[in-house]
């Protein structure tokens, strides 16, 4: 699950981590999925431009029947 900000007491990805896995592993092609509450209020969508803007890399967030091709 990914949440929008560090939750200490639970142990899931934020979107901080997100983006210094992303950043560390250089994909060229990352799709976020499985957001918690805090993640869907922040429009997860939007996050992802913002993820793929600051990053260099195409980030999408993953929504009911989504298809990837590669």
């Amino acid at each position: 699950m990914i949440f929008f900000e560090p939750r200490p007491e639970v142990d899931h990805l934020c979107l901080l981590d997100v983006e210094s896995l992303i950043r560390d592993i250089q994909p060229k092609k990352a799709v976020l999925t499985h957001f918690g509450m805090t993640m869907l209020r922040a429009k997860p969508q939007i996050q992802a431009l913002e993820l793929s803007n600051k990053l260099g890399i195409e980030v999408s967030a993953a929504y009911d029947g989504m298809t990837i091709n590669f």
